[in-house]
C-alpha cells in the first residue's frame, strides 16, 4: 500500500503529458517545445528512465523529487535517478498507462517561463506544471501542487 501511494505522489508530482484530439494548426514553436519536454519526461518516467528524465527537470525540481521519496518512502541519500527508478517500480499499471496516455493542454510561453495542464481521463487531477528556459532549454521547474509551493 505504502508503494502504491508514494508511487502516486511522486509520479504526480512531476507529471506530464501529451494529447491528441482534433487537427489544429501547428502551435508556435516554443508551445511545442514545451509540449515536447514535457512528453520526453513522461515517457523517460513511465519506462523509468532516471538520468533521461532529470535531465528535464532543472535543479531545484530534481531536489525535490528525491526529497518527496525520501520522505514518503522513508529512505536517505535519495537521488533524482533513485526516485525516478523507485516511482517506476512502485507504481501501478493503471496509474502508469494514464500517465502515458496523458493530455497537454493550456500551454502559455512568457518570455523564459512558461505553464502548462497535464491532464488524462480521470487517474489523477488535472496538474499544472511549470517550466524555466534556460540556455535556450526548457526544463520543468515545479508542480506547485504536490511539490510544497
Amino acid at each position: 500500500m505504502r508503494g502504491a501511494a508514494l508511487a502516486t505522489t511522486a509520479v504526480l508530482a512531476m507529471a506530464a503529458g501529451c494529447g491528441g484530439g482534433s487537427p489544429s494548426p501547428a502551435p508556435p514553436p516554443d508551445q511545442q517545445q514545451v509540449r515536447t519536454t514535457l512528453r520526453s519526461f513522461l515517457t523517460a518516467q513511465v519506462h523509468g528512465e532516471g538520468a533521461a528524465a532529470c535531465r528535464l527537470l532543472d535543479d531545484a525540481a530534481r531536489r525535490r523529487l528525491a526529497a518527496v521519496v525520501r520522505r514518503t518512502a522513508g529512505i536517505a541519500g535519495s537521488t533524482c535517478e533513485d526516485a525516478v527508478a523507485l516511482v517506476r517500480a512502485a507504481a501501478p499499471g493503471a496509474l502508469l498507462r494514464a500517465l502515458d496516455a496523458a493530455q497537454i493542454r493550456d500551454v502559455v510561453v512568457r518570455g523564459d517561463r512558461a505553464s502548462a495542464v497535464v491532464a488524462d481521463a480521470g487517474a489523477f487531477p488535472p496538474q499544472h506544471v511549470l517550466l524555466r528556459r534556460t540556455g535556450g532549454t526548457w526544463q520543468i521547474d515545479r508542480v506547485p501542487t504536490l511539490l510544497g509551493g
